[in-house]
């Protein structure tokens, strides 16, 4: 059997590896945004800004058209980003910090 390919490394750059979140910067703009694969089957590479945002923020975000999640910081467990669904909003205050899509100052959201 012939060995196997590496991807090319633009491939590699700009597709996450797991639903892990991590820190790295806007290919565009180079401010600091949280990376990581959301959703169960047809997960979206989501860059969200770090800021943690407050009730009335996160409507002003949502109002602007920016998804909102939850980034969930576990003690044992790598830290995530959970969609915050119709549901999970309308459940009340979250436990979570909340953070929004990345609003990239150099072209559409990242």
């Amino acid at each position: 059997m012939p060995p196997r390919k590496k991807p090319p490394a633009w491939l590699a750059d700009r597709n996450p590896t797991s639903d892990r979140a991590r820190v790295t910067k806007c290919p565009r703009c180079q401010q600091t945004v949280i990376r990581a694969l959301v959703g169960s089957f047809a997960a979206l590479d989501v860059r969200a800004d770090p800021r943690p945002l407050g009730l009335a923020e996160e409507l002003l975000a949502r109002l602007a058209g920016r998804t909102t999640y939850c980034l969930a910081i576990r003690p044992y467990l790598p830290h995530r980003l959970l969609d915050r669904t119709r549901w999970h909003i309308a459940a009340g205050t979250c436990t979570h910090t909340v953070v929004a899509t990345h609003n990239c100052p150099r072209g559409h959201s990242a």
